[in-house]
Formats: structure tokens, C-alpha cells, sequence
């Protein structure tokens, strides 16, 4: 537990951990290296609706990091999934309205970065429109099919070209000896 405790300390921002050693709790917690303790108040000091103290301005946010939240170029499709269910909860918690899980689910599909899903977002809307295929229950199957869906490998060239050239008119077949 003390390693775990240590491990969260040494990845907080010098804000962070200011703002953390601030609270009422936080004598107990460093007295006990009490993980669990410690990853609460960090949870505590970094949600959206530390924006400010007006309610509405809080919902704004929250509704605005959903609405602004995209997968980036180098970003994995996990850490995007992560990232998204944080803004998602984030949003919920403000007390915005919920998206119905299908809804949930395409929202985030329309967030896949397009330049690496644009052929699985462009065969999935086309079997949606062909009803072969139904809309995602949740967020959870949208993710898992993108997450799933192969990329045909595309050979360059026609495969008709040779590897390697000769100039030899014949092979000998003779061991050269020593």
C-alpha cells in the first residue's frame, strides 16, 4: 500500500498535489499512505465542476469537454474509450440530460479519429443504411467493433514483379570446391 501511495504521489503536478494537501483530510491521509484515501482526493480536486461555483457554468463544461472530446491522431482507441466515459460521467454528474446508450454509441463512433476509421465509419454506416446490420445496444459494442475491425493489407504493385534480377545466363549446378 505505501508503494501504491508513493506511486500516485509521484505522477501529481506540484498544483495538483498543493491543491490536494489543502483539504481537511489530508493529515490522515499522508499520516496512514492510505492509497485509496489519497486517489479520493485527487478525484475530488480534479472534477469539471471545480470550474466554478455556479451551477449552470458547471454544466456548460461539462457538456462542452463531451462535446469537444475527439480521439487525436497517436491516441489509442482504448485511452480515446477511457477519456470519453470520463466526459461522458462527467456530463451525468452534472446532471446534463443522458444520451440513451445508442445514442452513447454513436456519438463516440462519430468521435473515431477519421483518418484511421474512416473505412470502418463508411462500411458501418452503409450496413446501417442496407439494415444489414442494427445499430449498437452500447457504447461497449461500438467500441468492440471498431476496436475488432480489420483493415484489408494492400500489396503494392500487382505482385508480378521479381525480388531480385540476374545476369547469369544458366545456374551451374557444380560445387566449387576449396
Amino acid at each position: 500500500m505505501p508503494k501504491l501511495y508513493a506511486l500516485i504521489l509521484q505522477y501529481l503536478s506540484d498544483e495538483s498535489l498543493d491543491a490536494v494537501q489543502k483539504e481537511a483530510g489530508w493529515a490522515v491521509v499522508e499520516q496512514d499512505a492510505n492509497p485509496e484515501a489519497l486517489w479520493q482526493l485527487v478525484e475530488m480536486k480534479h472534477e469539471v465542476h471545480l470550474a466554478s461555483k455556479v451551477e449552470e457554468v458547471v454544466k456548460l463544461a461539462a457538456r462542452t469537454q463531451l462535446a469537444t472530446t475527439r480521439q487525436g491522431a497517436f491516441e489509442s482507441i482504448i485511452a480515446f474509450k477511457q477519456r470519453y466515459t470520463n466526459a461522458l460521467k462527467a456530463c451525468k454528474d452534472q446532471k446534463n440530460p443522458i444520451m440513451s446508450p445508442q445514442d452513447e454509441a454513436m456519438d463516440f463512433f462519430g468521435k473515431l479519429n477519421n483518418a484511421r476509421y474512416a473505412e470502418f465509419k463508411t462500411n458501418y454506416i452503409n450496413s446501417l443504411q442496407l439494415k444489414s446490420c442494427k445499430p449498437p445496444a452500447d457504447l461497449n459494442e461500438i467500441f468492440t467493433l471498431a476496436n475488432t475491425y480489420l483493415k484489408p493489407k494492400v500489396a503494392n504493385g500487382n505482385g508480378l514483379g521479381s525480388p531480385f534480377a540476374t545476369t547469369a545466363d544458366y545456374i551451374s549446378k557444380k560445387r566449387e570446391t576449396e
